[in-house]
């Protein structure tokens, strides 16, 4: 019995001896801010606050000159994101939700202030067996103010979206109200965590960042005739979550710091 606590006391030894700091983290895996890191300085883009049970009740925002703005997160009795607004900003975004059966159903974002009186999409949402968002239906409507005149904008929009078998988006497919294809997007991931799956990925962010389990490495942009390639590159820690993401040959990154 004494040998064996021994030999687990020196292996637990050898463990903290054969790491240092750098290379060796624990944490919850909620992001707690992002920073963007150029050669010569940092600026802090985000910061995240959770609940209990590790839900965004709030964001702050780095608006540059203007200050810090905050959005504020709410939620249903299931846990479910059904409204956002930001304050103490030049333009403001808000949004809401509704749900059945648990799938977000249909969604309203806003854009106010600025050059803009009210800037609105209104987003509804189709699903396979697999409850995985196949297609959404977008609708923007711009209300604008020009020479005293009101003159508003609608765009409609349709998105069509494929999987690979770890439940990752691997095209997406942008249609007119005419149904001409206006572009496609092709992705490609790497295998490890993306920190931002599920958390208020509904409505508020893109779909394909926020709805898939992996990290984008690498997206293909089709329009027309002309292709577009842009790359990612992370940086993981021990537990396997992005701490730097650099885009193509950027001189600066994003870094993540976690709870």
């Amino acid at each position: 019995m004494r040998q064996g606590c021994f030999l687990l006391c020196l292996l637990v030894i050898l463990i903290f001896l054969g790491c240092n700091d750098d290379d060796f983290v624990v944490h919850s895996g909620l992001v707690e801010q992002v920073q963007r890191v150029y050669p010569t300085y940092t600026n802090k883009l985000l910061t995240f606050d959770y609940d209990e049970i590790g839900k965004v009740v709030s964001v702050n925002r780095d608006i540059g000159y203007r200050g810090i703005s905050s959005i504020n997160y709410f939620y249903d009795s299931a846990g479910a994101l059904i409204k956002f607004s930001e304050s103490n900003c030049e333009t403001c975004f808000s949004g809401k939700a509704t749900y059945k059966n648990g799938l977000l159903l249909k969604s309203t974002s806003f854009i106010s202030g600025y050059v803009y009186d009210n800037k609105r999409k209104i987003s509804t949402y189709n699903y396979n067996t697999d409850n995985q968002r196949i297609s959404q239906i977008d609708t923007t409507i711009t209300d604008a103010i020009i020479n005293n005149t009101y003159l508003p904008d609608t765009t409609i929009i349709q998105k069509q979206f494929n999987y690979n078998s770890q439940g990752n988006i691997i095209s997406m497919k942008v249609f007119d109200e005419k149904g001409n294809l206006l572009s496609e997007r092709e992705f490609e991931y790497d295998d490890r965590i993306n920190p931002f799956f599920r958390k208020n990925s509904s409505f508020f962010g893109g779909v394909r960042y926020f709805s898939c389990p992996n990290n984008i490495t690498r997206t293909t942009i089709l329009i027309n005739d002309s292709t577009r390639v842009l790359e990612s590159f992370y940086s993981y820690d021990n537990l396997g979550f992005p701490t730097e993401i650099r885009k193509g040959a950027s001189d600066n990154y994003l870094q993540l710091r976690y709870k």
